[in-house]
């Protein structure tokens, strides 16, 4: 009786479990040199805090020149290589820190966002969009969806695991009235 009690109560305490939403913040700065044009993309934390890293980063638009068009909605997560990840971000979304400097998994382009007070995007053909202007000069907009892969539904899971737990109880169960001769 025991272990059906068990099953019970992990099957209402996973089923209800929520799983926590990342924070997702919009981001745009315009060059003042280099190739002219706005650059936007996306970033994703898994929590808020102070020296938080981002978890996940598309680059949506660039000035002609910066990104391939084979690299247009370029996701740089997880990250080719890191000089920068720091951000200070609230659980509404806004950033009051930022120092960013990463290469995307190709090794093709890199992007920096406050990183030694520079803004910039570029790829290994040259092609350069930049502004000094740091902090200042970049928009950050919490955002309420992101285009990265659909997030798994934790809470199936979680309810069809505390099924199997509930079976194995009542299996278990029924084992132990057969031995005592008692009827199922």
């Amino acid at each position: 009786m025991k272990t059906l009690q068990a099953a019970t109560l992990a099957f209402v305490l996973m089923a209800t479990a929520a799983q926590a939403a990342p924070i997702v913040v919009d981001f745009s700065f315009t060059p003042t040199g280099g190739s002219f044009g706005v650059v936007t993309g996306e970033l994703e934390f898994a929590a808020a805090g102070t020296n938080v890293a981002a978890t996940d980063l598309y680059v949506f638009t660039g000035p002609s020149g910066a990104l391939f068009p084979s690299q247009a909605d370029v996701d740089y997560a997880p990250f080719g290589f890191v000089n920068a990840n720091s951000f200070t971000v609230s659980a509404a979304g806004a950033i009051s820190a930022a120092d960013l400097d990463v290469v995307n998994p190709a090794y093709t382009s890199e992007l920096k966002l406050d990183y030694q007070g520079e803004d910039e995007l570029y790829n290994y053909q040259g092609d350069i969009a930049y502004t000094y202007s740091g902090l200042s000069g970049i928009t950050f907009t919490p955002a309420d969806s992101s285009p990265g892969p659909a997030p798994v539904p934790e809470p199936a899971s979680a309810t069809l695991a505390a099924a199997g737990v509930l079976a194995l109880g009542v299996l278990r169960r029924r084992k132990n009235l057969a031995r005592t001769g008692l009827p199922a």
